[in-house]
């Protein structure tokens, strides 16, 4: 997000051009992800990621790469059992139900009133088969057939795409976001007035940028992994439009 809103006043903030790359979909997207809940363990996303397709069909899922010896932690990652293991451990803890994304394809849209960068996304959320996400078997969760867990991750995927085009000023992920950028604790509640404040008017410029938009590509269909026998889910193919400003020329320069 360029440039960034840590530390701007309110109405430097109400006065500033807000420029978007790919990293602000993920960020919203994880936003999302972390938040959403059901009424049932399978009901709720556990998890968020953005990597690859081939890593889903391999055991390599989550772990750790190690680049000339040092470790690298996934950038773009959610899960609600790393977090509450107070983020102490060296190991990424998968967690199920989970959302999934690729990278994402480019285009670039010059439009008479706004530049424009399109993305398409892979968008998957899937669950575990046979066993739940406590490595339990033979209770409700585990003993789920296919159909069941098409569902379940159907309602998943709908809901937070659903919750990514809302530009509810008061929507409390799109409060969240606001609060990342701004370099905020993850915890509202010890947030000043001023920080709340700040947030606040900063969700009030994203959302009325009429950045987020989506739209769904391709038909939402079931999967399962040749590779990987034991997770099952929905998949479908997104696009989404940000705001990037470039003029022609500088496009490549400025926007990663």
């Amino acid at each position: 997000m360029i440039p960034s809103p840590a530390g701007l006043s309110i109405p430097e903030i109400l006065n500033t051009t807000f420029i978007f790359d790919r990293t602000d979909i993920y960020r919203r997207f994880r936003c999302i992800s972390e938040l959403h809940t059901g009424e049932k363990q399978e009901q709720g996303a556990k998890g968020f990621f953005v990597g690859r397709e081939y890593e889903i069909n391999s055991d390599n899922l989550f772990k750790l790469e190690v680049q000339n010896f040092n470790t690298r932690f996934p950038r773009y990652f959610y899960s609600e059992r790393y977090n509450l293991s107070g983020r102490k451990s060296k190991e990424v803890k998968a967690d199920f139900p989970l959302v999934f994304m690729t990278a994402g394809d480019r285009n670039f849209t010059d439009r008479p009133d706004r530049k424009r960068s399109s993305y398409e996304f892979d968008f998957i959320v899937f669950d575990l088969m046979y066993y739940d996400r406590n490595n339990k078997t033979g209770n409700e969760t585990a003993l789920r057939e296919l159909p069941e867990i098409w569902r379940d991750t159907e309602k998943i995927l709908l809901e937070i795409l659903e919750a990514y085009q809302n530009s509810g000023e008061l929507e409390l992920y799109n409060f969240c976001l606001s609060g990342e950028y701004l370099g905020y604790p993850e915890d509202l509640s010890v947030w000043t007035l001023e920080q709340k404040e700040t947030a606040q008017a900063l969700t009030k410029k994203i959302m009325c940028s009429n950045n987020f938009s989506l739209d769904i590509v391709s038909s939402i269909m079931p999967f399962e992994y040749k590779h990987n026998k034991s997770l099952a889910g929905v998949h479908t193919v997104i696009k989404s439009e940000i705001f990037t400003g470039c003029s022609d020329g500088q496009f490549k320069q400025i926007i990663c």
